[in-house]
């Protein structure tokens, strides 16, 4: 829409938050019996969204939902439910525990955007989720895993594809105080302010 056009004239870098599940029908599944709450007006939205951002070549983060929905839009799958999808029951992937405690180990691949921006090998996260990648989306890469598999972060392999998905919520640990989790945003706000400065170029020409 018009409006949308015009409010992504005024942005640098874009978040995809957590919510609700995606459409099954997105990535041609049949609803599962145990799939929750599809907001097909929030989905065409927010693919849009992410649509934009890539035309313009913005920075992109996916945050749980928004990590999803980047896989699907690339053409990989979800788990509509991981208790009755996924046989390892190891991790609980349903905290009642509050966000930003830490419940479990997340592990990150060597040579990832992931391990440049945190330098870390190991994340200490929390799980609100019963959707999680599944195939991962031609051209990209899963660069986190909890212990069970599940996929906890995903990247492209092309690095002119400027979006990164995570599976977890950093937002509530950096709020927390986890320094390790706020570079996450950090990296996001450098990278936006890189494009910031390209178009501000761009206009002086």
């Amino acid at each position: 829409t018009a409006d949308l056009s015009r409010l992504f004239e005024r942005l640098d870098g874009l978040v995809l938050i957590g919510g609700g599940d995606v459409d099954p029908a997105r990535f041609d599944a049949e609803p599962s019996a145990a799939l929750g709450h599809v907001d097909t007006v929030r989905d065409a939205y927010d693919f849009a969204l992410l649509d934009r951002a890539l035309r313009r070549n913005i920075p992109v983060l996916g945050i749980c939902r928004g990590e999803q929905l980047i896989n699907v839009a690339f053409g990989g799958t979800l788990y509509q439910d991981l208790p009755s999808e996924y046989a390892d029951r190891s991790v609980n992937h349903s905290q009642s525990l509050p966000s930003s405690e830490a419940t479990h180990a997340v592990t990150v691949a060597e040579e990832s955007l992931v391990r440049r921006i945190t330098g870390a090998d190991t994340l200490w996260t929390n799980s609100f989720h019963h959707q999680a990648v599944r195939d991962v989306a031609p051209g990209f890469r899963a660069t986190a895993r909890t212990r069970d598999g599940v996929v906890e972060a995903i990247e492209p392999l092309d690095p002119r594809i400027r979006v990164l998905g995570v599976q977890f919520h950093p937002e509530a640990h950096a709020v927390a105080g986890d320094t390790t989790m706020r570079k996450f945003f950090v990296h996001l706000v450098r990278e936006a302010a890189r494009e910031m400065s390209g178009s501000l170029a761009e206009r002086k020409r």
